[in-house]
């Protein structure tokens, strides 16, 4: 749990990062944070790996794959996380313009297009804060439906 908790922070940090130019040295000082709490999650799933190892003969067979699939589930995240700080993969959610408008409005700048025109009238009365919550109470569900999925596809391997 703190493994997840920490990795949604660093998340949150890559996201903050994305929105502030290269040069900027905001973004310079989030990436240099998000870094050391990379580094430090990075640690985290270690020490839990090597505590998986040296305790594996305490538990059982199946709750020590169990507890392997989970570890290695935070190394990928790890890994993940790492692309996204090195700009290799576009971060989730945020595809670019064309895919997001089309051809036709990729070139429109923000001004032309004006920011509240495409809002829906289920977020146009909630503030900032609402719909940060709503998207976090969604990202929460995916996260668990795809634990679950990952869970039944762990199982149809064996």
């Amino acid at each position: 749990d703190a493994c997840e908790i920490k990795r949604r922070e660093i998340m949150g940090l890559i996201m903050q990062r994305n929105q502030y130019g290269r040069q900027t040295t905001t973004y310079v000082q989030t990436s240099t944070k998000a870094r050391q709490m990379l580094r430090q999650y990075m640690t985290d799933v270690s020490k839990l790996q090597q505590d998986l190892t040296s305790n594996s003969l305490l538990i059982t067979s199946g709750e020590v794959e169990r507890r392997q699939y989970m570890v290695n589930a935070l190394l990928n995240k790890g890994r993940e996380m790492d692309a996204l700080m090195a700009n290799k993969v576009p971060v989730p959610g945020q595809a670019g313009r064309k895919e997001l408008f089309g051809t036709e409005l990729a070139n429109v700048s923000v001004s032309e297009g004006g920011w509240n025109g495409e809002e829906t009238e289920a977020t146009q009365n909630l503030t900032v804060g609402e719909i940060r919550e709503q998207q976090q109470k969604v990202l929460r569900e995916q996260d668990r439906g795809l634990e679950g999925l990952s869970h039944v596809l762990g199982r149809q391997k064996e």
